[in-house]
């Protein structure tokens, strides 16, 4: 089925990239289409951290599971529905910051299967337009700390 790979150089050390990526709440910050997303474990993220979540391009809410973390190189999330996804995301030092790599594996089902090729390039547009989302977030909250600490 699809696989979407996207990559993005954001100015900030691997560790707060995979810091902001895997706390899923932090999607909030640059992912419009989020309607909403509640945990299902507590505590700080990590492997076996799940939690609800429904996008507006979504037709069900869906249980999402992080199935791999690696901090500060990898995290792997995966869920279920009639749009089955692991998206994988990737940390690795380039040009004094961070190479972000999203790799986006999608298996449709049931009638999804029939209307999912599309939305395919729509999904794939949207996924690398995200990432740019994604870096501009994390670049502010860099920028915002540096501030703060000029400050104090």
């Amino acid at each position: 089925m699809p696989v979407f790979t996207n990559s993005v150089v954001i100015n900030a050390v691997p560790e707060v990239v995979f810091d902001f990526a895997a706390d899923p709440r932090n999607e909030r910050e640059w992912n419009e289409d989020l309607e909403s997303l509640e945990l299902i474990t507590e505590g700080e993220p990590g492997e076996g951290t799940s939690y609800y979540a429904k996008w507006k391009s979504a037709p069900e809410r869906v249980r999402v599971d992080t199935v791999e973390f690696e901090r500060p190189n990898r995290i792997v999330r995966h869920n279920g529905g009639s749009l089955e996804v692991t998206v994988s995301f990737a940390m690795e030092p380039a040009d004094g910051g961070t190479r972000f790599t999203s790799v986006f594996d999608a298996t449709p089902h049931g009638a999804f299967k029939v209307v999912f090729p599309l939305f395919a390039k729509k999904f794939q547009k949207d996924a690398a337009g995200r990432l740019l989302l994604v870096r501009d977030a994390i670049e502010r909250r860099v920028a915002g700390d540096a501030a703060d600490r000029s400050a104090a």
